[in-house]
C-alpha cells in the first residue's frame, strides 16, 4: 500500500502543477517532448470519450478489483499491483473531481498526450511479466483461496 500512496502523491502533485502553471503551456522540453494541459474524458488513447458515470464506474470497478488482487496475490506481484493501483486510484480521483475527465499533460510527438498515473499503470503492467495477467485472471476462474496465499495442509503418509 505504501507504494500505492507514493505513485498516487507523485502523481497528484505533477498534476497540480501542470493545472497551477497552465498559463505558461504548453512547454516544449525536449525534441518532441511536451508538456501541455488536456483533460481526457475517455480512457486509453481517448476510446469512450464522453461516457461520463460508465467510465467511472468501471475505473471504480478497476481500483476495487485491483485492491483484491494487491492482498490476495502472491508477494512477487504485490509491487507492480501496488504501482498499478497508484496510478488507478490516481486517474478515479481526477475523474470524480473533473467531471469524469483525467489531467494529461505528457506529450510525445505522435502520441497521445498522457499523465504520470498512465505511466505507473503501464510500468505496473510491464513489471508482473507475463505471468501476471495470467495470474489476475485465475483470481475468478478458480477462487481467491486457491490463489496462492493460503494452501491447504498435507497429510503426512
Amino acid at each position: 500500500m505504501a507504494l500505492a500512496t507514493g505513485v498516487f502523491a507523485v502523481d497528484q502533485a505533477g498534476k497540480w502543477l501542470v493545472r497551477h502553471e497552465a498559463a505558461h503551456l504548453p512547454y516544449r522540453v525536449v525534441g518532441g517532448l511536451r508538456i501541455d494541459l488536456n483533460y481526457n474524458s475517455g480512457i486509453s488513447f481517448s476510446r469512450f470519450a464522453g461516457a461520463g458515470v460508465v467510465v467511472v464506474v468501471l475505473v471504480a470497478a478497476v481500483v476495487a478489483g485491483v485492491t483484491a488482487a494487491l492482498f490476495l496475490a502472491p508477494p512477487r506481484y504485490r509491487p507492480a499491483l501496488g504501482v498499478i493501483l497508484g496510478g488507478a486510484v490516481g486517474n478515479l480521483v481526477d475523474r470524480l473531481r473533473f467531471g469524469g475527465a483525467v489531467v494529461d499533460f505528457i506529450g510525445v510527438y505522435g502520441w497521445p498526450s498522457f499523465n504520470l498515473a498512465d505511466a505507473a499503470i503501464a510500468g505496473g503492467h510491464g513489471h508482473s511479466g507475463p505471468a501476471g495477467p495470467a495470474w489476475l485472471a485465475s483470481l475468478s476462474a478458480r477462487g481467491a483461496s486457491r490463489c496462492g496465499r493460503t494452501r491447504p495442509a498435507r497429510a503426512l503418509t
